[in-house]
């Protein structure tokens, strides 16, 4: 199971200390490879951009990209508080404290159920408001693994809340749960829908747009609409400068692309090693490795597939992404070899790994 907002485990002291002390505002954010916090008076005032924390004491303002933030914690009246502060607790704390998938499960139906309790209680005030909609659609799209009526509740919660507010931060996790749920049920088209409507929003910077594009043209692939995405990457990439850092991964999709058609699919392959035979930089190399992974994946050639993405899970690991790609596609790629010890092996590492 995909548990992302149960990272606690490996968060470190602060978040710990996040979530068991009072104070009123507090934002958990993803700084480089670690979750930092910072508390004062929250300013949203640019949702889609960054988030600005100017502290209880002193007057450097903490400024934040958005798309890193992990989570809020929002002033309530005192009569909930107790609740709330359960709420949190349950979910990173005494999930992350869990030594098995059943006991994290069990954390986030806690943590659920206080925020249910909490929906009609918050009052008035949007943001706590908005806050525990986000709580209830996300918790019930992370325990929805395997159960249909619970996908399904989900993803019209996630739906509900991105029409009512598009404008915020939480945006970023709730298009990336629909985009999994819609995944889970093989609707690959409304995966890439999703992404397309947040590349859309006014505000979106155009780091992101572009990670958007390359997602939906990916969910696209999996479509099986090979050219439209192949139509828009070209346009995309056409348009970009090498040095652009989307530049490459946008190159790897298109070639990607060019591998699903039998006839070009040695073409990808041979383009592919040829740029693997010259790369000095190991996150280039990562990237290479993987995609030639994927392109074997595309061919039904799994064994092929699994030693290209265990050299980036041993040798070139450095670029996180890179490296949840791969262990993210072990996991399939042992199921296709009916391996399925293995399977559970790099799923357990994938979660453990996602978690931190």
């Amino acid at each position: 199971m995909n548990f992302r907002l149960c990272k606690a485990a490996v968060l470190g002291v602060a978040l710990f200390v996040f979530a068991t002390t009072a104070m009123a505002q507090r934002v958990a954010y993803r700084d480089k490879d670690k979750v930092t916090e910072a508390n004062g008076t929250i300013d949203e005032s640019d949702p889609l951009k960054t988030i600005k924390v100017k502290p209880n004491i002193g007057t450097n303002i903490k400024t934040i990209p958005s798309k890193d933030v992990v989570d809020m914690q929002y002033e309530v009246k005192a009569d909930l508080k107790k609740t709330w502060d359960g709420a949190w607790r349950s979910e990173w704390v005494t999930g992350a404290a869990a030594k098995d998938a059943k006991g994290r499960r069990e954390a986030l139906q806690a943590a659920l159920k206080a925020y249910q309790e909490l929906a009609d209680k918050v009052g008035a005030d949007p943001k706590s408001q908005r806050q525990v909609q986000y709580k209830v659609a996300i918790l019930t799209a992370n325990l929805a693994e395997g159960d249909k009526a619970q996908s399904k509740a989900a993803i019209e919660l996630l739906e509900k809340y991105q029409k009512a507010n598009a404008n915020s931060w939480q945006i970023f996790s709730v298009v990336d749960a629909l985009a999994r749920l819609y995944v889970d049920t093989n609707d690959f088209e409304k995966a890439a829908g999703a992404f397309d409507s947040m590349k859309k929003l006014p505000g979106v910077d155009d780091a992101t747009k572009n990670d958007c594009e390359l997602k939906s043209a990916d969910y696209l692939m999996k479509a099986k609409k090979h050219g439209e995405a192949a139509d828009r990457l070209t346009k995309i990439v056409g348009a970009m400068k090498a040095t652009d850092p989307a530049y490459e991964p946008m190159r790897m999709k298109l070639i990607l692309c060019k591998a699903n058609t039998p006839d070009k699919f040695k073409e990808a392959i041979g383009e592919l090693k040829k740029m693997k035979d010259t790369a000095k930089d190991d996150n280039k190399l990562a990237m290479l490795y993987n995609t030639l992974g994927d392109c074997y994946m595309m061919g039904n050639q799994p064994n092929d597939a699994k030693y290209e993405y265990l050299y980036v899970d041993l040798i070139y690991n450095k670029d996180r992404s890179q490296h949840l790609h791969a262990l993210e596609h072990l996991v399939q790629v042992f199921k296709d070899l009916k391996q399925l010890d293995k399977s559970k092996e790099y799923s357990q590492k994938l979660e453990k790994m996602r978690t931190q």
